[in-house]
């Protein structure tokens, strides 16, 4: 491993690892232009352990390949404004993890985001490269070089399970809670990547409603993305992160759930006071007082 006055000289891209957080392998885009270090995450849901905010995600260590689900908790350090490479400013969650570089490791500071419309899972920002790391712009992998043949190996333990599915679809009322759930069954043979559910808990009772939003909820743990169509506020599941409000065809609202799921906007949206009242990570919305 090369190294100059202590610092190890790393390239452009570089394998690394975080162990403790269950990730073996992977590659990070090696950027002393950005300040802060990012890992790739979905499924991002805060809760709270011995009085101390944490924080659950998913990661999808290998680019491409959804087939690889990590989970992951960690304590929340901070939560800070991080402007992406498109130039809009997002509020990310800040956790602290060892990493692995070549023989080296140290703690660093990483904010979690989605990183799916980017090239690497990674980002290594200048915090956690001063006084250990110098950059060779020119140069890539110069640590470590692991195929994709090595990759599966050690992802083998977080792969996905593709089970057949072999199933006769003899339903015809989609109103029925046994004839939706086969309806679900359906959609999901081809183990879609995105999937568009309208009105999934509309004219089931509490106890089917609950057995449809924990299946859904699996889901989307999984991976797979959500797009859910619905006027049930108590319908949203907690980890679906991003709503749109619509009003007469119009987009009135679009951004965090956590924003606009509050008593204003869903006011000012149906034209009535309402409060908004929040447990176990649902919502559901009473008249205002």
């Amino acid at each position: 491993m090369a190294s100059l006055d202590g610092k190890i000289i790393v390239g452009s891209e570089e394998w690394c690892s975080f162990p403790d957080a269950g990730l073996p392998a992977i590659k990070a885009r090696v950027d002393s232009g950005a300040a802060t270090s990012a890992l790739h995450a979905i499924n991002i849901l805060p809760f709270e352990r011995e009085g101390r905010t944490w924080v659950s995600f998913e990661v999808h260590p290998l680019q491409g390949d959804r087939s690889v689900v990590v989970r992951h908790e960690a304590p929340v350090l901070a939560q800070r404004e991080v402007r992406n490479t498109s130039g809009a400013v997002e509020t990310r969650y800040v956790i602290r993890e060892r990493l692995v570089l070549g023989e080296q490791s140290w703690a660093v500071e990483l904010t979690l985001s989605n990183r799916d419309a980017m090239g690497y899972r990674m980002l290594l920002g200048r915090q956690a490269m001063v006084g250990r790391i110098l950059v060779d712009p020119a140069g890539s992998h110069r640590l470590r070089e692991i195929s994709a043949e090595e990759c599966r190996a050690l992802y083998a333990h977080a792969q996905k399970r593709k089970d057949g599915l072999r199933i006769v679809l003899l339903a015809s009322n989609p109103k029925l809670y046994s004839n939706r759930r086969l309806l679900l069954a359906r959609a999901l043979v081809h183990d879609p990547a995105v999937l568009v559910l309208d009105e999934p808990t509309n004219g089931l009772d509490l106890k089917a409603k609950h057995q449809i939003l924990e299946i859904l909820r699996d889901l989307a743990r999984s991976g797979t993305t959500l797009l859910l169509v619905t006027h049930q506020i108590e319908a949203i599941l907690p980890e679906i992160q991003r709503a749109v409000l619509l009003r007469e065809g119009r987009v009135v609202g679009d951004g965090p759930v956590s924003d606009l799921l509050q008593d204003g906007p869903l006011s000012a949206l149906f034209d009535t006071p309402l409060q908004v009242c929040q447990a176990n990570g649902y919502r559901q919305v009473v008249p205002a007082a």
